[in-house]
């Protein structure tokens, strides 16, 4: 994926895991998710991922309008962890 300027609003997912090695997935949103991730790296964006370690990123979405990728980010959510795994892995679905 590029770092490039998207003109959408991107659905992203990060892995993270805790300092014990236990893997989780956070799902947001955001019109410039390359910034976001930094955030959330920073210890500045969401709080669960305060204190967690090894965090990767990847764009799953883009949509055109807000709406549209808070719909798919609630589709994300409530997918099971295995789901979101290959999700992950795959990039776009």
């Amino acid at each position: 994926m590029s770092t490039s300027k998207r003109k959408g609003v991107c659905v992203y997912i990060v892995r993270s895991e805790t300092r014990s090695g236990v893997v989780s997935f956070y799902t947001g949103i955001s019109s410039d998710p390359w910034r976001r991730f930094k955030e959330h790296e920073s210890g500045r964006g969401a709080r669960f991922l305060k204190g967690r370690v090894n965090l990767e990123m990847r764009v799953v979405n883009e949509f055109e309008t807000r709406a549209e990728a808070m719909a798919r980010e609630l589709e994300v959510k409530k997918m099971r962890k295995a789901r979101k795994a290959k999700l992950f892995e795959d990039g776009f679905y």
